[in-house]
């Protein structure tokens, strides 16, 4: 009589285990990626209306806006007479700049991006670069200027008459038509920013939610994988705000690989086989 054909149903290796262990799998990558998408984007109805504004971005332009003619207004007031139409750009560019503080979107509207409205963005007076670039673009619109977003994915500008304006980066993926890929330029930068300037304790949960819903009920092998994970982001993250480019690049490297093994090992560890001591012939 073979072992095999003797092992009950649910014990490892059967077929009827593979088949749980797969959808035991599929079960706890779909709980972690829907905690993950909550978890950066909390508000549900602003995240929809990001993923169509991605689409077309000019779409959000608006220079019908009452707030928008209002803002105007203001420039008409306070603009130097006589500016001819290159110098007025520049001028609106750092009244709009001015008259809207910076802010991320995580503290202002607590998901990790979002393109608000121009009439969002001037009734808050906070943003970051997509609101600023949406607000100028939309009072240049209706000031009788051409003008239209162009963006990459770290940052967001205004394109007016053959001039960029708002500090454009050095790669365009949004050119006003059609998103592309990023090149190697931008994803380190990207990522820098990103380690650097969302909050730690947001990666945390992050973190603690994959952690818990691959691991669990194993909660000695959660707190390790999650201790290692945590250590390697804290030190990226200190990486990224603390030194230049190329050795943050380095020590960002060295510290998932550190992070990795750590896991590799202790995964091995909890995995191997436990030794089954023969049975003694008994005396009789």
């Amino acid at each position: 009589m073979s072992e095999i054909g003797d092992r009950p149903a649910g014990e490892p290796g059967t077929p009827e285990a593979r088949r749980f262990c797969w959808r035991s799998a599929l079960v706890r990558a779909a709980l972690f990626a829907a905690g993950f998408v909550f978890l950066l984007f909390p508000h549900p109805g602003r995240a929809i209306r990001e993923f169509r504004t991605l689409r077309d971005p000019n779409a959000l332009i608006s220079p019908g806006d009452p707030a928008v003619a209002k803002l105007s207004s203001e420039v008409d007031a306070a603009m130097p007479k006589g500016l001819d139409r290159a110098h007025q750009v520049g001028w609106i560019e750092k009244f709009v700049e001015k008259r809207i503080s910076y802010v991320n979107d995580w503290d202002q509207w607590w998901n990790v991006d979002y393109w608000p409205s121009p009439s969002e963005t001037l009734a808050s007076g906070r943003e970051d670069c997509d609101g600023i670039a949406l607000v100028t673009a939309s009072l240049l619109r209706h000031r009788g200027f051409r003008a239209r977003i162009e963006a990459s994915y770290e940052h967001v500008w205004v394109e007016v008459e053959g001039e960029r304006i708002l500090h454009p980066d050095v790669e365009t993926n949004f050119d006003g038509e059609g998103w592309s890929l990023p090149g190697l330029k931008i994803i380190l930068p990207w990522w820098r920013y990103s380690l650097s300037t969302f909050p730690l304790w947001r990666w945390g949960t992050v973190i603690a939610w994959g952690v818990i819903v691959l691991r669990w009920p194993n909660r000695k092998r959660a707190v390790v994988e999650f201790s290692a994970l945590f250590v390697s982001l804290l030190l990226s993250s200190l990486a990224a705000r603390s030194f230049p480019d190329p050795l943050f690049a380095i020590v960002l490297i060295v510290t998932l690989a550190i992070a990795a093994c750590t896991l590799f090992r202790r995964i091995r560890a909890t995995g191997a086989p436990v030794p089954v001591p023969e049975s003694q012939p008994s005396g009789l």
